[in-house]
């Protein structure tokens, strides 16, 4: 029951959200961006490795 009567939070988020000058992607404190990095790093892994296969098909070799 202690969850149903947790103090609103909203408002000291929202303030937190707006006052801000990063992008929007980047708000929400130290946790998010280490998840950014690995997500960022996976899709240009996945990018570079789909380039190098084009490549690889481009140049005739298996």
């Amino acid at each position: 029951m202690s969850w149903l009567l947790r103090q609103n939070r909203v408002i000291e988020k929202q303030r937190f959200f707006q006052a801000t000058d990063e992008p929007i992607w980047l708000r929400g404190g130290r946790a998010r961006k280490p998840f950014l990095a690995i997500y960022f790093t996976t899709i240009g892994v996945g990018f570079l490795g789909a380039l190098y296969g084009t490549v690889r098909l481009i140049q005739g070799k298996k």
